[in-house]
């Protein structure tokens, strides 16, 4: 009986190349680009081979590791490792289309000109699935950094979706009278924030109004979003109340939509480090047919290996019907990706 087909819509692989040329070259904080790097499976082939084969039919999609590329250096600087990522990526698809049927391509987001360029090249050169963009352009929220708009625009275009992935340091404090962050909250909620933050600056701006078949991948089962269901649908229908006269500004929604219902136009994952619960929040609030399977691997125990297995029993034990579990697993990013193989 030939094994059922499963998807993983968000993990990542640094290609060699791409690592070589950045760490040789960029002036930035690289500690976590060089901690991944060593993670046998992020950047070793046989590593990474054996555990795609030890559950069959298995198969992944790839985007690069963190940190957003606009972040590596100067906007004459970072147009050359979006290339090199890109190149490196679809260098392993077109070696190996069996275990990597695609890739999602990266955007030198701090220079506009040659994002224009790389949009093109990714789409029309290398056969990119999509695009990874982050939560922030080096600071600047998604909907007041024009760039962001042409990315967009193309994507909905081309009926490309967007990865969102979230971008936070251990800089970024916990508190407003603190330099750094404690206990690397940073990324254990930081990164949950971050993706949230974006999404709902994303809905209340108007994105999913100009682009309403715009389709856009969120990590982390959608992040705190699906837990907050009820203070965005009751408690801020209408932003602006608690802020005071002189600050309105800050509350100028530019959606003649529902935030409920802009937000539900985006698809969920399943990398939740395990939480069956949160794939179950994801599952009720984007419905089963926007909830793609993914693991986030090669990060946590035995490079991603538990949290794969946790992540196909959380699918498996979902109150849905099976054909629903077949469609996270495979066939709702097939629908999204009609050309992959």
């Amino acid at each position: 009986m030939k094994p059922m087909e499963i998807i993983d819509a968000f993990c990542h692989w640094l290609p060699r190349s791409y690592y070589e040329g950045v760490a040789a070259r960029s002036s930035a904080d690289l500690h976590m680009f060089k901690r991944a790097y060593h993670i046998p499976e992020m950047s070793k082939l046989g590593a990474r081979d054996q555990f795609v084969d030890e559950v069959p039919g298995y198969r992944q999609i790839l985007s690069i590791v963190s940190p957003p590329i606009e972040a590596l250096g100067q906007p004459e600087e970072t147009p050359a490792y979006a290339r090199m990522a890109n190149e490196g990526l679809a260098e392993r698809v077109a070696d190996d289309p069996n275990r990597y049927p695609a890739f999602v391509a990266s955007l030198p987001l701090n220079n506009e000109g040659a994002t224009q360029t790389e949009l093109a090249y990714a789409t029309e050169s290398l056969k990119a699935a999509g695009f990874q963009i982050f939560t922030h352009v080096n600071g600047n929220p998604l909907d007041q950094a024009p760039v962001i708009e042409s990315v967009f625009a193309w994507a909905a275009e081309h009926r490309q979706p967007i990865w969102l992935h979230p971008s936070r340091g251990f800089q970024h404090p916990d508190y407003q009278n603190r330099e750094d962050s404690y206990y690397e909250i940073w990324w254990s909620l930081g990164w949950l924030y971050e993706t949230s933050a974006a999404l709902l600056h994303l809905a209340y701006s108007g994105v999913f109004d100009r682009w309403p078949d715009l389709k856009l991948i969120t990590h982390h089962a959608g992040a705190m979003i699906p837990f907050a269901e009820g203070r965005l649908r009751t408690g801020v229908r209408k932003p602006g109340m608690r802020l005071p006269e002189d600050r309105q500004e800050l509350a100028q929604v530019r959606s003649d939509r529902p935030v409920i219902d802009s937000l539900k136009q985006c698809y969920a994952d399943t990398a939740t480090f395990g939480t069956a619960d949160a794939i179950l929040a994801a599952s009720h609030f984007f419905g089963a047919e926007k909830l793609l399977f993914a693991t986030d691997m090669p990060f946590g125990p035995g490079g991603g290996r538990d949290h794969r297995q946790a992540a196909i029993e959380g699918v498996r034990f979902l109150p849905i019907k099976d054909t629903q579990k077949a469609a996270i697993l495979s066939t709702n990013l097939r629908t999204l990706l009609p050309s992959l193989p």
